[in-house]
């Protein structure tokens, strides 16, 4: 039985965190049809009392963490040191009451 790239996104998670270069590599997608799926992923696991957990973005220069951030995509800069080259943030399937 085939699955569909959602199905793929949500098992790939469901292993462990990856990031949307991750993700695009192992299932030879673009990373914008990987965006354009994940809030519908996101969405299919509330009946399931899962969600996607973010693990921030990252500076290496300053070791800033965007914590706050939800969005999927990776920061354009540091809000601190303004340094462009960002650690992507990752991304992985976790129970919602476990809270990682």
């Amino acid at each position: 039985m085939e699955h569909t790239h959602r199905q793929k996104i949500r098992q790939l998670l469901m292993e462990g965190p990856h990031s949307l270069r991750d993700l695009s590599t192992t299932l030879r997608l673009s990373e914008k049809e990987i965006l354009r799926a994940l809030p519908h992923v996101e969405k299919s696991l509330r009946s399931l009392n899962q969600r996607i957990h973010h693990i921030p973005a990252e500076c290496p220069s300053c070791g800033y963490e965007f914590t706050d951030r939800r969005r999927f995509t990776k920061p354009g800069k540091c809000p601190l040191c303004h340094h462009t080259a960002m650690k992507p943030p990752s991304f992985h399937i976790a129970s919602a009451r476990s809270g990682s």
